[in-house]
């Protein structure tokens, strides 16, 4: 799969502390609702950085805290595999950073980043990076595509929160050298913009695309829905329409579109809970 990407420059705006590169940008779009270019945004420090499920993102100096927002043209029927395409985009320039950051380093290229369903980037199965895609309407009605994108770059990980340290990581730990932020932005806000035009799409060539960097297949996995229900089963991949597919005992393939997922040790629990 090719990647769009934008051959325009696009200006990253850095600013030393936000609350949230994500609510900043829909303040600045809101301000001016007829603003037709793409913002992208980026702070060295957030002190209300925004997860998936409005969940608080952890964001100190040394980081990538960003966002990129572009007017939305695709048409809704086009629409169904954006995150992954998101997804495919920050993968794209993870992997070229890296090839910078070990080439500047006289490293050899060793490393790999990995897709997890539905939003982290993991390095050597831990978590260094998460997006978050979401599709909102100014305060004049237009449709826009926001993706947040949160990169634990070049700090330890000493400074992340106890409870994170044992599932995440940081480019510096696993790279032993420092990765050019101001490169990594300018590449995230060449690549994102485009995936907001109105264009073709064919959902399974994304799906086979993310599919070749999915990590988890073949764990156990448990499912967490909208409805406070939960499915315990074993990741199988993507459809070919990219919704994920979980392998539930006693109900073969289901897939299974929003949720929330984690692993989970395999146990004789009945499937549904």
């Amino acid at each position: 799969m090719t990647l769009p990407t934008d051959p325009c420059r696009i200006r990253v705006e850095w600013s030393d502390e936000l609350d949230s590169t994500m609510l900043e940008a829909r303040r600045r779009v809101d301000a001016h609702p007829d603003r037709t270019a793409p913002l992208a945004l980026a702070a060295r420090r957030q002190y209300g950085g925004i997860g998936r499920l409005g969940r608080r993102w952890f964001s100190p100096p040394g980081g990538l805290w960003m966002t990129v927002v572009a007017p939305l043209r695709r048409k809704p029927e086009a629409r169904s595999v954006l995150g992954l395409e998101a997804g495919l985009a920050v993968l794209a320039a993870l992997d070229a950073a890296l090839e910078r950051t070990q080439r500047a380093a006289g490293l050899a290229p060793r490393d790999r980043i990995n897709l997890k369903w539905p939003n982290d980037c993991l390095l050597n199965d831990r978590k260094v990076a998460g997006i978050l895609t979401e599709v909102w309407r100014d305060a004049g009605g237009a449709e826009r595509l926001s993706v947040g994108v949160g990169v634990n770059a070049n700090l330890d990980p000493d400074a992340l929160p106890e409870d994170l340290r044992a599932r995440s990581t940081t480019l510096r730990h696993a790279l032993g050298a420092e990765t050019d932020l101001e490169a990594l932005a300018f590449d995230l806000a060449r690549r994102l913009p485009p995936l907001a035009e109105d264009r073709p799409v064919d959902p399974a060539v994304v799906a086979r695309a993310a599919a070749e960097r999915l990590a988890g297949l073949g764990a156990a996995m448990r499912v967490l829905r909208p409805d406070g229900s939960s499915l315990r089963g074993t990741f199988r991949g993507l459809r070919s329409d990219g919704v994920p597919l979980l392998d539930v005992p006693g109900l073969g393939l289901v897939p299974v579109g929003a949720g929330e997922w984690t692993s989970h040790a395999p146990t004789h629990a009945p499937p549904h809970a």
